[in-house]
């Protein structure tokens, strides 16, 4: 899902709006969180989270030749137009 994701940041960085390419990354962030969040794989989902993160930083700040974004203004950013936390669709196992 990773490899296939950053293959996709790297396709649509300079094609498409960056409000465009948020909106995409939130869709297929859910619908992973959707398929793979299930019991026991909270932590699986949260590096997905952390990771996506990264590639959307790294990529993000590809997009022209100058560096457009240090962390705290990507940061800033999240906090504006974040990006979905990672939450557990199904509960299997009942822990009371």
């Amino acid at each position: 899902s990773l490899q296939r994701q950053k293959v996709w940041l790297k396709s649509v960085r300079n094609r498409l709006k960056l409000a465009a390419i948020w909106k995409t990354l939130v869709v297929k962030m859910q619908g992973h969180y959707q398929y793979y969040g299930v019991s026991g794989n909270f932590d699986g989902i949260r590096s997905y989270y952390q990771e996506t993160e990264r590639q959307a930083y790294k990529w993000l700040n590809r997009r022209s030749q100058k560096r457009t974004r240090n962390w705290d203004s990507f940061r800033n950013y999240l906090e504006r137009y974040p990006l979905p936390r990672p939450k557990l669709a199904y509960a299997f196992y009942n822990t009371w």
